[in-house]
C-alpha cells in the first residue's frame, strides 16, 4: 500500500496508481496489461503529445508505457464509469479510502499547478 501527500489533486492520485500499477506490470510475465480507470481526465492527460501539468508524473508513466512496448507487450488502458457499482471499482475505492489512514506519504509527488 501506498499514500500520497496531502496536497495531491485527484488526477495526480490516479496518475500515481497508473505509475504504480505499471511498476508492477514491470515485474510480471504477462504479455497483455490492462489497466482500467475511472478518471476520464487521468486517461486523456497521457494521450496529449505534451504535458502541460505533473510534468514529470506524466512523462514517468509515457516512459514505463514506451519500455513495456518495446519489449513488445501490450498496453491497453480502459476507462470505465466510477459510482456505477462495478466491483472492481468499488474495491479500488474502498482501498483508496483505507490506505487514507496511513499516518505518513509513501509517495512524494510535486505540487499541481
Amino acid at each position: 500500500m501506498w499514500r500520497t501527500s496531502d496536497h495531491c489533486s485527484t488526477l495526480q492520485m490516479e496518475h500515481v496508481a497508473i505509475h504504480h500499477t505499471l511498476e508492477q506490470a514491470k515485474h510480471s510475465k504477462e504479455m497483455t496489461v490492462v489497466i482500467h480507470a475511472d478518471s476520464m481526465s487521468g486517461l486523456q492527460a497521457l494521450h496529449h503529445t505534451r504535458a502541460t501539468d505533473d510534468v514529470a508524473l506524466v512523462t514517468t508513466i509515457l516512459g514505463q508505457l514506451q519500455s513495456l512496448a518495446d519489449q513488445n507487450r501490450t498496453i491497453k488502458l480502459n476507462w470505465v464509469p466510477s459510482h456505477a457499482c462495478l466491483k472492481g471499482n468499488e474495491a479500488a475505492d474502498e482501498a483508496a479510502s483505507l490506505v487514507t489512514r496511513l499516518p505518513m506519504a509513501t509517495s512524494d509527488i510535486c505540487l499541481s499547478l
